[in-house]
């Protein structure tokens, strides 16, 4: 499934941002943000968003990133449906609802 949604890019350079995140509350701050944003897909080359973001990841600016997008991201994970029923179609059906409000 990751390869059919053009995921597996961005998942290894996750993880290697994660890598740099000692603190594993904020690790897991900075993982809710980065998988909201691979839901949303706010830019067409998501490997090289998520790479930006493994400059942040290692930055003093960290916290105050993470401050700011997490109720972003909190709100976009809200949507989804309990654990075990996220596929592919209601990815895609959150990328129909994302395009719609741009309309």
């Amino acid at each position: 499934m990751a390869r059919e949604l053009q995921l597996d890019g961005p998942i290894r350079e996750l993880y290697t941002a994660l890598n740099n995140i000692s603190d594993e509350d904020k690790k897991q701050e900075f993982k809710y943000i980065a998988f909201a944003n691979l839901l949303m897909k706010p830019d067409e080359d998501m490997t090289r968003f998520i790479r930006n973001l493994k400059g942040i990841s290692k930055s003093v600016y960290l916290d105050e990133f993470i401050s700011k997008e997490e109720d972003i991201a909190e709100s976009v994970l809200d949507d989804l449906p309990e654990e075990g029923k996220v596929n592919s179609d209601v990815i895609r059906s959150l990328e129909l609802m994302k395009l719609q409000k741009k309309i």
